[in-house]
């Protein structure tokens, strides 16, 4: 089944942006996904934001998860922050890993980050 989300240009850049973000890698002429789809639960109205397609570098996940955890619970940025920071020290863990856990203790799903945090930890401590 074809959706046409996109015209060729722009799943190339959205292709650009996958590899970039390290979600997707090169094996040969393939393309993989670098994180467990299973994982992830898509919902079946799903749709593409074409904003993904406008952004030069693809940002950081703590800053996308710490906006995400401010629009959700109206707290400032510098309260979402240390927030992360605390959970960070109490769960040893990753500032992405923490802020996620934040999130979830306000109710708010980011399951949709899981591929995109594992990534980001991964490419941290290759080497």
């Amino acid at each position: 089944m074809t959706k046409r989300w996109l015209t060729p240009a722009e799943a190339q850049k959205l292709l650009e942006a996958g590899l970039a973000a390290k979600l997707l890698e090169r094996q040969g002429a393939d393309v993989k996904l670098t994180f467990d789809l299973a994982a992830i639960a898509i919902p079946a109205n799903f749709v593409p934001d074409k904003k993904i397609l406008t952004q030069s570098q693809p940002e950081g996940l703590f800053p996308v998860l710490v906006r995400k955890i401010c629009d959700a619970t109206k707290l400032g940025r510098r309260e979402v922050v240390s927030m992360v920071n605390r959970r960070q020290e109490e769960a040893n863990v990753e500032i992405e890993v923490a802020a996620m856990l934040v999130a979830a203790e306000h109710g708010i799903s980011v399951s949709e980050y899981a591929g995109q945090a594992r990534a980001e930890i991964l490419d941290r401590y290759k080497d």
